[in-house]
């Protein structure tokens, strides 16, 4: 059987249309007559539809460069760095490093600092990314053990990333797998250092 809509809901809906007709009716109409606001509501839909066209194609563009990138990552893999440019070996790296976390990492001034050697080290981007050189410098590895609130001795891990004899970027160390290591060239570096 069909099912044939109520009067109640004819009505409804008829009610409705009526409502929607009128809204866009005095949308449309003004006081100099319904041609000019109709005008300018072309013009405008015109305009919006240039914008939202010339928007797609720019994504177009961009999605475009994003697969061949991704595309060039994945056939040639993350690129070797260039081994004339790591920067010069830090070589005030303790005090460098110790100033910066009790500045901008909130280590407490009571602190004890351990340091390991200064090691040429890298990053890429990802594969999908390119797997371009995204950094490269020296790497420190440091501990640095505080006290807590309740008097307890706790030690946290980082590995800091340095450019230049300056400090580009803390990282803890359970999160610092990205970072790559160069193989250390013997007696190039200094032996590690404790630092209070």
């Amino acid at each position: 059987m069909w099912n044939t809509p109520s009067s109640g809901s004819r009505a409804r809906r008829g009610w409705f249309v009526f409502l929607l007709a009128c809204a866009l009716g005095v949308g449309c109409s003004s006081i100099d007559g319904p041609t000019s606001d109709v005008d300018t509501w072309k013009a405008d839909w015109k305009d919006r539809s240039a914008r939202m066209a010339d928007g797609a194609v720019r994504a177009g563009d961009a999605m475009g460069e994003s697969v061949t990138t991704a595309y060039q990552g994945v056939r040639e893999g993350f690129e070797e760095p260039d081994v004339t440019n790591f920067g010069p070996y830090p070589k005030e790296y303790v005090g460098t490093i110790k100033r910066h976390m009790l500045r901008f990492e909130g280590v407490p001034d009571d602190a004890n600092f351990q340091f390991g050697r200064p090691e040429k080290g890298f990053m890429n981007k990802g594969i999908l990314a390119g797997g371009k050189i995204d950094w490269q410098g020296y790497l420190v590895d440091l501990n640095v053990e505080a006290t807590t609130f309740a008097g307890q001795k706790r030690t946290k891990g980082y590995v800091v990333r340095m450019k230049d004899g300056e400090v580009v970027e803390v990282h803890a160390a359970a999160y610092a797998a990205a970072l790559r290591r160069l193989e250390p060239t013997p007696g190039a570096a200094p032996p590690a250092r404790r630092a209070r």
